[in-house]
C-alpha cells in the first residue's frame, strides 16, 4: 500500500539497415556493430573523431580562470610581485582591454637581472615581448603546441570569441 508503480524504462534498440542487427549500445548510432554498416554520414564521423582526438583548449581551460595582468606602466617589480602571488611564470600586459605584450619570468632575468637594470624604475612596456601571438578557445592542443614550437616561445595567451583575455597557458599545461 502507498507505494508507486514503477515505470519500466524503454530503452530504445537500434537496427542495423543492412544486416537488422539490434544493439543498444551508442556506438550503433555511427557504426553496426556486427557488420560495420556506417549509419551516420561520414562529415558527422569525421567532427565527432576530431572532437574526440583533437580536442581544443576549451576543454582545458577552466570557465573562471584568473589572469595576471598589468599595466604597460607598472615597473617590473609590480610585474615580478603580480607573478609570484599568482604563482604563474607569466603576465600579460594590457591596454584598453586588449593585449599589448607578454612577460615571463625569463623575461625578467635575461632583461632585467642579467643587464643590471633597477626593476623598480624599469617599466613593463619596456621588457615585454610587444604583440604576441595568441590563440582561440577553439584552438586545439595540438594547433597550440604547434604555434609555440614555431615561435620559439612557452607561453601562449588564449582570447574568446569576442578578442577578450581568457586564459594564458604555457606548454607544460599542454603536455
Amino acid at each position: 500500500k502507498g507505494q508507486k508503480k514503477k515505470k519500466k524504462e524503454k530503452r530504445r534498440a537500434y537496427v542495423c539497415s543492412a544486416c537488422y542487427f539490434c544493439a543498444k549500445n551508442i556506438f550503433v548510432l555511427i557504426q553496426c556493430l556486427s557488420c560495420n554498416y556506417v549509419l551516420a554520414p561520414s562529415s558527422f564521423i569525421e567532427t565527432l573523431r576530431e572532437r574526440m582526438f583533437k580536442p581544443s583548449l576549451s576543454t582545458i581551460i577552466p570557465e573562471n580562470t584568473k589572469v595576471s595582468t598589468v599595466s604597460p606602466l607598472d615597473t617590473v617589480s609590480y610585474t615580478a610581485k603580480k607573478m609570484r602571488d599568482s604563482r604563474g611564470s607569466s603576465v600579460i600586459v594590457m591596454s584598453d582591454n586588449k593585449v599589448q605584450g607578454i612577460i615571463t619570468s625569463r623575461d625578467i632575468l635575461m632583461r632585467i637581472v642579467a643587464q643590471n637594470l633597477s626593476p623598480d624604475i624599469t617599466l613593463a612596456e619596456k621588457v615585454m615581448t610587444p604583440n604576441p601571438e595568441c590563440a582561440t578557445m577553439e584552438t586545439t592542443i595540438l594547433e597550440a603546441l604547434q604555434i609555440m614550437r614555431d615561435g620559439k616561445f612557452l607561453h601562449l595567451p588564449v582570447l574568446d570569441k569576442d578578442g577578450s583575455l581568457v586564459a594564458c597557458v604555457d606548454v607544460l599545461q599542454l603536455t
